[in-house]
This record gives structure tokens, C-alpha cells and sequence, in this order.
């Protein structure tokens, strides 16, 4: 006598459990590099804004023979002092006014160091937060909270 098996209907447990895993791994794999590419595109959103500040505030040098405060220079997206990735504020220059300490302070969660390589920054030897940007320009980063008001 001959017996007819019904047919399969479906995938097994095994089957089920090794997809599974191969979705765990690549999850695994991708999750990190996409994590890294946010934050790199948080670092270089604040380094534009970096940028913006020492050449408005150069140009405002030019025009006007006088070191200016933030309010006074002109940016795009500057809302007071602060835009949606970080807050400024420019704090004195050397006495020949060749030097300005830029003040940042970092909105959207990007790592001040990621910024200052992006920028190719240097550090300054007594103070880790505190990095050459330019001839022109050191950019602190300070703790949440101090420039804010």
C-alpha cells in the first residue's frame, strides 16, 4: 500500500531561524555605518556654520575697521545667536585684532572633535576644547547650556 503525503504547506523552524540570523547580521553590519553617517552630516552642518561666522565676521572686520559682535554681523539662519545645530558667540580678538575665539556652543549632538578634524584643526596645548581653526579664528567648544540664555 502506497501513502500519499500531504505536501508541505510553509517553511520550517529551521528555515525561519536562519533567515533570521542573516537579517541580524546584516543589521548588525549596517547599523553602525549608518549611525556614522549621521553624525558626520551633524559635524559638517556645524562646520558650515563655523565657516559662515568667520567669514561674516572677517567681512565685517573689512568693511568696517572694528571687530563686531554676532548680532551685528550678517547670516543666513542666525536667530540672535543661535541656529538649529549650534549657538555663538564671539569673544574678543588679539590686540591687533588678527585672532578671534569663537565660542560654540554644539545643538545637534556632534562630537566638537569630529568637528575640528573635519576642519583640520588643531588643538591647543592647554585646553582640549579650544582649536585652531584659522589664522583668523579658535573656535571653543563649551558645555551645554553657557551660551544659551
Amino acid at each position: 500500500m502506497i501513502k500519499l503525503r500531504k505536501k508541505q504547506k510553509g517553511f520550517t523552524l529551521v528555515e525561519l531561524l536562519i533567515v533570521i540570523a542573516i537579517i541580524a547580521v546584516l543589521a548588525a553590519v549596517v547599523t553602525p555605518v549608518a549611525l556614522s553617517a549621521i553624525n558626520d552630516s551633524k559635524a559638517t552642518a556645524v562646520l558650515a556654520e563655523i565657516k559662515s561666522v568667520e567669514t561674516a565676521d572677517l567681512t565685517y572686520y573689512v568693511q568696517n575697521n572694528a571687530d563686531g559682535d554676532i548680532t551685528k554681523l550678517d547670516l543666513a539662519g542666525l536667530t540672535g545667536n543661535k541656529t538649529k545645530n549650534a549657538a555663538f558667540e564671539l569673544d574678543g580678538s588679539n590686540a591687533d585684532g588678527s585672532v578671534r575665539v569663537l565660542k560654540v556652543e554644539i545643538l545637534n549632538g556632534a562630537s566638537p572633535s569630529t568637528i575640528a578634524k573635519k576642519a583640520g584643526a588643531t588643538a591647543e596645548a592647554t585646553d582640549s576644547t579650544v582649536y585652531v581653526f584659522s589664522d583668523r579664528l579658535k573656535v571653543n567648544f563649551v558645555a551645554d547650556g553657557t551660551i544659551i540664555e
